[in-house]
């Protein structure tokens, strides 16, 4: 469940809350780049999508609107060089 006013994501279930933030820096872990968090998040994403329907991430390819894997690549690619 998310509640809309404070954008927490919880379930009555877990035993744990989860803030989610738009503005999460996503590609650091101690000050250090480091893209593993990403690449976990966009597969854990990818299974949800596949769990729902499982044509809409190769549907996505076909239509090129899944660049999130190229996009990580280019970003390793520039830091890395």
């Amino acid at each position: 469940l998310i509640n809309q006013k404070n954008g927490f994501m919880s379930d009555p279930s877990l035993t744990h809350v989860v803030r989610v933030s738009h503005n999460e820096p996503l590609c650091f872990d101690n000050r250090q780049f480091d893209m593993t968090y990403v690449k976990q998040m966009y597969v854990l994403i990818s299974d949800f999508f596949t769990w729902i329907n499982p044509n809409i991430i190769p549907t996505m390819a076909q239509e090129a609107l899944d660049n999130v894997q190229a996009e990580i690549a280019k970003t390793e690619a520039i830091i890395n060089s």
